[in-house]
């Protein structure tokens, strides 16, 4: 960035410090593509959410701005803050979706009955049975996120400080293994009944 660039950023940022509503407009449309972008890129928000998340960043960075100690700055620290909102929000949709299955399979089990309710608490002790006896490995972790705790890959990537395409991996090597323990357990069932 050049000098003359960097002094009318700086401008900017100073004015809007002082609660200018057009220098802070003016910020807001300098950088709403980038930081859209930015949020766009999280696999895990969809585009309205990215929407909110660019709002709340804006809100955050123009609250914030006494912090800011060089205002020439002020484009990587809003996409540090617009980061860091990314990842809240998701950590937090990823809560919701996890709470809306287990609120749906809540509603199913008392629908169905008491002895529905024993089966599927019997077979979901089963699954975390067979998961915690798998030895420790990233695709342990991996189908534990998304068994367990409803996590999607997105976010599972993003815990595990790897490539989507990696937990992709993963879960299909996990269920693979998952489905063959599973198939060995019910052998054994079977053996002791019969």
């Amino acid at each position: 960035m050049d000098e003359a660039v960097e002094g009318e950023l700086a401008s900017l940022v100073e004015r809007a410090r002082r609660a200018d509503r057009q220098a802070m407009a003016a910020l807001y449309e300098r950088f709403r593509p980038q930081v859209l972008r930015l949020c766009l890129s999280f696999a895990g928000l969809a585009e309205s959410e990215a929407e909110d998340v660019l709002q709340e960043s804006f809100v955050r960075a123009f609250r914030g701005l006494g912090k800011l100690r060089e205002p020439e700055r002020f484009g990587p620290w809003l996409f540090a803050i617009a980061r860091r909102r990314c990842l809240t929000w998701m950590k937090r949709g990823g809560q919701r979706r996890a709470k809306a299955a287990a609120w749906g399979q809540e509603q199913r089990v008392l629908q169905a009955g008491p002895q529905a309710e024993r089966e599927s608490a019997w077979k979901h002790g089963i699954l975390v049975e067979e998961i915690e006896a798998m030895p420790k490995s990233k695709m342990k972790t991996a189908g534990r996120l998304f068994y367990l705790e409803g996590c999607d890959t997105g976010r599972i990537a993003e815990q595990l400080d790897a490539p989507a395409s990696s937990v992709t991996t993963w879960l299909s090597r996990f269920r693979g293994k998952l489905r063959r323990r599973l198939l060995l357990r019910l052998g054994e069932l079977r053996r002791l009944r019969g």
